[in-house]
């Protein structure tokens, strides 16, 4: 697990120190490694914690406060620990989502990774990410997208109205999986 605020992360760490298959790292999880970048939060252990300065004051919300976090490419990470398949990904990092994909580098692949489940919305406003850039990545490694509903999981394919900001979470699946 990837955790990039200090508070969180030894939190989580004291949650999971029992298990021997759990590793904790404090690292914000992006396309470059090591370069220093600001968290900007509300709160100590904030939910909305990102990397970016988000614009809140229609909910009444300041991230005033910052906190200094160490990046890592996932690629990198994947070589150290010479890791040969991922079942899950899950990401949940307030915008950076596309920029935590690039960082996997190849290792992007619907060979090498099962599931990628990730949330669209506001925090993609403030990033200036759009689920197009998302799913044109995605679709390009061999994943096939769907929402994640109460009902299920519902595929389709982009169409620019689902570039509405609106929070919804999504997986990608491995077409191999589909077959």
């Amino acid at each position: 697990m990837f955790e990039a605020q200090k508070c969180l992360t030894e939190e989580l760490h004291e949650k999971f120190e029992k298990y021997n298959n759990i590793k904790m790292l404090n690292n914000a999880v992006s396309n470059t490694n090591g370069d220093i970048v600001l968290l900007y939060k509300e709160t100590e252990g904030s939910t909305l914690a990102s990397q970016y300065k988000r614009n809140l004051d229609f909910y009444n919300i300041d991230l005033n406060q910052s906190e200094r976090a160490q990046t890592v490419r996932l690629d990198s990470f994947i070589e150290k620990e010479s890791l040969s398949h991922i079942d899950l990904f899950k990401i949940d990092i307030e915008g950076n989502e596309l920029k935590a994909l690039e960082g996997m580098g190849n290792y992007l692949n619907a060979d090498f990774v099962d599931f990628i489940q990730f949330e669209y919305g506001g925090c993609n406003l403030d990033s200036h990410t759009s689920l197009m850039e998302i799913y044109a990545l995605l679709t390009s490694k061999g994943f096939k997208i769907a929402r994640i509903t109460k009902k299920g999981l519902c595929f389709y394919d982009y169409n620019p109205n689902m570039d509405n900001f609106m929070y919804c979470n999504y997986v990608a699946v491995s077409k191999k999986i589909l077959l």
